[in-house]
């Protein structure tokens, strides 16, 4: 089940993200596994059985980043490139503007990452590890 976060703070590894991100970008998955419902006979009468596919079980994270260009520490490539080096590792909390908290941890940046040149252009990040935890 999802819902929508008035996002206060977003934080990766434990520090505010160094570029700007497009707050509308934001998307989640809180690892909920999927559950699967068959029908079985039981003693002449139907009855349904619930199982949960803790394959699904995943939690996911994506968001948009506003990229930089400077060749410096601030670059943003350098930046996506050690999230994707950090294989498992990955953590992100989000804060609501009502101190609600979501934690996912044991992320890896999984998708393909793609910058663009142009000034208003945005990358890309999505993240898959554990499923989320709520305090």
């Amino acid at each position: 089940m999802s819902e929508v976060i008035e996002t206060k703070t977003v934080l990766v590894n434990g520090k505010p993200l160094p570029f700007g991100y497009d707050c509308k970008s934001l998307t989640y998955d809180m690892g909920d596994p999927e559950i699967t419902v068959r029908n079985a006979v039981n003693g002449g009468s139907n009855v349904s059985i619930h199982s949960e596919n803790r394959e699904t079980s995943i939690g996911m994270f994506k968001f948009d980043i506003f990229p930089t260009n400077d060749v410096d520490s601030n670059d943003s490539r350098v930046y996506v490139r050690s999230l994707k080096q950090n294989v498992g590792s990955n953590t992100i909390t989000v804060t609501s503007l009502k101190g609600k908290t979501l934690r996912w941890s044991g992320l890896s940046c999984t998708n393909k990452i793609e910058f663009n040149d142009n000034p208003d252009g945005t990358v890309s990040l999505e993240f898959q590890g554990d499923a989320s935890v709520i305090s």
